[in-house]
């Protein structure tokens, strides 16, 4: 790029003139370190973090799906098997009334 006297003096021209507040880079650089030093970490932070700094590494984060999605499978067929044990009871109840309809009033005295 080549060095254009004019454009180099219309930029000069366009900047403001505004004065800075006393001491402005002072504050500047104490926001600037309070945020690098971060807040306070509470408990549950300090118990947490050793395991998400297990969880940032592929393979324990791969162990933690697998074992997430295995515990849920686990968990969801042991409640559709309570369920669908209910739903046959009630199934096989309905089909003994049908077949005899005094055999409710009979279990039920």
């Amino acid at each position: 790029m080549k060095d254009d006297p004019q454009l180099r003096e219309l930029l000069r021209a366009s900047l403001p003139d505004i004065e800075v507040p006393p001491r402005f880079g002072a504050e500047v650089w104490q926001r600037i370190q309070a945020r690098s030093e971060g807040p306070a970490i509470n408990g549950w932070a300090k118990f947490f973090e050793p395991l998400s700094g297990l969880l940032r590494r592929p393979a324990f984060a791969a162990l933690a799906v697998v074992l997430a999605v295995s515990g849920g499978a686990t968990i969801g067929t042991i409640h559709a098997t309570a369920a669908n044990e209910r739903a046959r009871a009630s199934l096989i109840e309905r089909h003994v009334a049908t077949i005899d309809p005094y055999a409710r009033l009979a279990a039920t005295r």
